[in-house]
Parts: structure tokens; C-alpha cells; sequence
């Protein structure tokens, strides 16, 4: 996966009890976030790539970069999907 992805804009952000949970106004849906989703959903500035993010993420949870990249590239993914993202920023 390459890019620089972004979170959209319009899309509002509500911690409840410990969860993130995202709205999106336009599909009128919610997802939530688990806590490694929650890392990287911070992370989508659309300045860092998915290796940026992970190395981010790495250094913050103590582990290498082959162990989480897995997870970071999977949550872009689903969170492309789930339609959170800038399409011209994620791919």
C-alpha cells in the first residue's frame, strides 16, 4: 500500500466509554475503532505514509516495525473501505 492517507474531514470523531467511534454524515453510519485503529486514525494526516505511521506506532507500543505494520496496513484498509478516507489520498 502506498500513499499518504488522510482521514475526511467531514468525519466526526466521539470518544464513549474508552471506544473512538467515527460518524460519517454522508453514509449516515458509524464505525468503531479498536485501540490499535484508534493509533492509527490519529495518524492520518495525509503527511505520513502507511510506513510513517507505522514506525510512529512502533516506537510508541515498543515493538518492531514488521510487527505492526501488518496491523496498520490492514486498518487503512478497512477504514478505505468503511469509506473514512480521502479515496485519492489512501490508495
Amino acid at each position: 500500500m502506498s500513499g499518504h492517507p488522510v482521514a475526511r474531514g467531514d468525519v466526526r470523531v466521539v470518544e464513549l466509554d474508552g471506544e473512538t467511534v467515527l460518524f460519517d454524515p454522508v453514509a449516515v453510519r458509524t464505525v468503531l475503532l479498536n485501540g490499535t485503529a484508534s493509533a492509527v486514525w490519529t495518524l492520518l494526516d495525509g503527511a505520513r505514509s502507511v510506513g510513517d505511521i507505522a514506525s510512529a506506532l512502533a516506537t510508541v507500543f515498543e515493538v518492531d516495525v514488521e510487527t505492526i505494520i501488518g496491523d496498520v496496513v490492514r486498518t487503512v484498509e478497512q477504514l478505505t473501505e468503511s469509506g473514512v478516507l480521502r479515496p485519492d489520498a489512501a490508495s
